[in-house]
Formats: structure tokens, C-alpha cells, sequence
């Protein structure tokens, strides 16, 4: 949910009762609630998280899940006023999800979910007007099993990301710069 002000904002949820999955999402202006049209990005895609700068410029993270649970695509996509925009991204892996997303600013960015298929963490850095997947190579080695939730700009210089090791039962953090 965004709220940004008393007679605006964005509200979504899950459907999930039945399958397939979705997502219903409303939006106020003024006195009535109306509902936005989704993107064409798959009809069912779960959103997780969003980002406001205002009523016309924001951001949702989710997944679209496939009915067998094998091959989740993470899903990003930008409201330009009007509509959400599906968003172009490097292929991460063939089962994967975004689970929250934070800016620092319109320039900067940060996405973070988990990679299903290998059990790792996922973190998606936006720069450059461009979402950029962290690769497998300059990703922590955490344990076998990890994931990552949310992620928060600290509003100095420093980016933070926690989740959970499932392998080590602890919380995770990192600091991202």
C-alpha cells in the first residue's frame, strides 16, 4: 500500500484462494477508489513490494508464479501516472521471485528476492535507468540455503538487505555500498 496524502494512494492485494493467483489493485483520487489496469506482464503476477516518488512515478516487484511451482519469473514494473509498464530484465534463473524494493533516489535503486532454483539470495541494482541482476559470482557466500526479504536505503551512504539463512537458521544482513 502507498498512501500519499489524504486523498491519494495505491492499494493492492492477493488473490490467492482459488489458482491462478492475482492481484486486484486500487487507486484513490479525490473521493472515489477505482481499479488500475495491469500490466501485460502475465495476467496472474503476484506484487510483493512497491515504491512511491509520487502519483506519477513508482515501482512493484513481484513474481508470476506457474501453477506447478517449478519456473517463477521475478517481475518489476513502473507507474508512469497512468499505467504500470512492465520492465525489461536480464534473465536471473528459471525460478526466481522479488520480494521488496527501496531508491535512495529517481537515480538509485535496489531489488532483492530469492533465486528458488540455486537457494540464494537475489539482488537487482537499478542505475543508469536500468535494472541490473548482481551475479552469481559477486554474490556472498552465505550457506547452501538462503533467501533475501527487504531491503532499505539508510539515507547516508549505505544500502541494507536481511533474510534468513535456511541452512544456519539465522537472520541474514548485508551491507551494500
Amino acid at each position: 500500500m502507498w498512501i500519499g496524502g489524504q486523498r491519494e494512494g495505491h492499494l493492492a492485494g492477493i488473490i490467492a484462494a482459488t489458482t491462478p493467483w492475482g492481484t486486484y489493485e486500487l487507486r484513490i483520487r479525490g473521493e472515489s477508489w477505482a481499479e488500475i489496469k495491469q500490466p501485460l506482464m502475465g495476467r496472474n503476477w503476484v506484487r510483493n513490494d512497491y515504491w512511491f516518488f509520487g502519483s506519477d512515478d513508482g515501482w512493484m516487484v513481484g513474481f508470476l508464479p506457474d501453477q506447478e511451482f517449478k519456473a517463477w519469473q521475478g517481475k518489476i514494473a513502473r507507474w508512469d501516472g497512468k499505467k504500470w509498464i512492465g520492465e525489461k530484465l536480464d534473465k536471473v534463473s528459471k525460478h526466481w521471485e522479488l520480494k521488496a524494493v527501496d531508491f535512495e533516489s529517481v537515480k538509485s535503486g535496489w531489488a532483492v528476492g530469492s533465486d528458488i532454483k540455486r537457494d540464494t539470495g537475489v539482488l537487482l541494482e537499478f542505475a543508469k535507468k536500468k535494472w541490473k541482476p548482481v551475479g552469481k559470482k559477486e554474490l556472498p557466500e552465505i550457506s547452501g540455503d538462503w533467501m533475501l526479504w527487504d531491503v532499505k536505503h539508510d539515507g547516508g551512504h549505505s544500502w541494507w538487505a536481511v533474510g534468513k539463512d535456511f541452512d544456519g537458521e539465522r537472520g541474514v544482513i548485508l551491507r551494500l555500498e
